[in-house]
């Protein structure tokens, strides 16, 4: 896999992370959210900040390969916002 750096704002939200990266993997919101077998709607309220994400583990882990991003990148961006959940 080709990683391709992204430059961003000095402060970009999860959301606006999400989102670019989400683009930049070629995906709709309609497309991860199938993948993730998630609502549309839950990844549009991610990428807007109204809520964000609680996810198992296992999705976590597809939600990184999908947007090629590692889990370490993917903390980062979430500045522990996000909730990891029991499946």
């Amino acid at each position: 896999m080709i990683s391709t750096l992204i430059k961003l704002p000095m402060e970009v939200t999860f959301g606006q992370w999400l989102k670019l990266n989400r683009e930049n993997a070629g995906k709709s919101q309609a497309e991860l959210a199938k993948e993730l077998n998630i609502s549309r709607s839950a990844v549009g309220n991610w990428e807007t900040g109204l809520s964000v994400p609680s996810l198992p583990p296992g999705k976590i882990s597809k939600l990184c390969s999908i947007l090629g991003v590692s889990f370490e990148e993917l903390v980062k961006a979430s500045e522990g916002t996000m909730r990891i959940v029991n499946e």
